[in-house]
């Protein structure tokens, strides 16, 4: 969807599209999730055990700038790779835009990643396609985790902050 910019913003010539509101085929993520899937079919595909709403951040649009929601959401316990952990998703405009494995050893996913063909670099940055990047690091509350994210998504949402924050 592509919003109308104020007068004031016309003369400038800005406009910013609303992150996630373009329809784009989904790119595959782990866990069988397509990126720009919707928290409700989601749900269809993992189920609603499990599934709890941690956070949402709501910005209306404003001006020329158009709304920015995010909604992160936790699935509870997973596996992938043959290790358990948690698993958490996050959502921009209520498009799956970013999971987050937490797994209980690190050092084990961090291997079965390798195994699978999944080389982080030096900063523990890995890209999986022209649409997928992801990352070993440490999350805002300690834990070790791996993620992946929709570059497309991802760079619709610094558009946003660089024009509307």
């Amino acid at each position: 969807m592509r919003f109308q910019p104020s007068p004031v913003a016309r003369l400038v010539g800005c406009s910013v599209d609303e992150p996630g509101a373009v329809a784009r085929v989904g790119a595959s993520l782990p866990f069988g999730f397509m990126t720009y899937a919707s928290p409700t079919e989601i749900e269809q595909v993992a189920g609603t055990t499990g599934f709890r709403i941690l956070r949402r951040e709501r910005r209306p649009a404003v001006g020329f700038c158009p709304r920015l929601d995010r909604l992160h959401v936790s699935l509870g316990q997973r596996e992938h790779l043959g290790q358990r952990g948690e698993l958490l998703l996050e959502f921009i405009n209520e498009r799956l835009a970013v999971i987050r494995f937490f797994p209980s050893d690190i050092t084990a996913y961090s291997a079965a990643l390798r195994e699978a063909g999944i080389k982080p670099d030096t900063k523990g940055r890995f890209t999986i396609s022209a649409e997928i990047g992801g990352w070993v690091a440490t999350y805002d509350d300690g834990r070790q985790h791996a993620g992946w994210q929709d570059l497309r998504l991802a760079r619709k949402e610094l558009e946003w902050v660089s024009a509307c924050s």
